[in-house]
């Protein structure tokens, strides 16, 4: 039985944490593609770094994505998924608009 948010105070706070690891991860996906900052490729402040601070987020995503989903929470944007499994973005692959 799924439990709607206002049921359940820790699926509300699950629910929060989705939306804004999903936020986060579609700045960053922007981000990364944009490289407005030209960063290096590898080394301090690189887009090594970046995409790996990337998969970091997506791993708390995940980990709260199956808590959601083990606790019953429904409520959470199903595209939320879709971001905490792509792959890291590089400059210049995709549309910059985080799809």
């Amino acid at each position: 039985m799924a439990f709607s948010v206002a049921a359940d105070p820790e699926c509300a706070r699950l629910i929060q944490q989705i939306d804004a690891l999903t936020a986060e991860l579609k700045k960053r996906y922007t981000d990364l593609i944009n490289d407005k900052l030209e960063l290096p490729a590898v080394g301090p402040m690189s887009l090594a770094g970046h995409q790996q601070q990337f998969r970091d987020v997506q791993r708390g995503l995940r980990r709260r994505l199956n808590e959601a989903d083990a606790k019953g929470c429904a409520g959470y944007d199903l595209d939320a998924w879709n971001w905490a499994t792509r792959p890291a973005a590089s400059p210049g692959s995709g549309g910059g608009d985080g799809t």
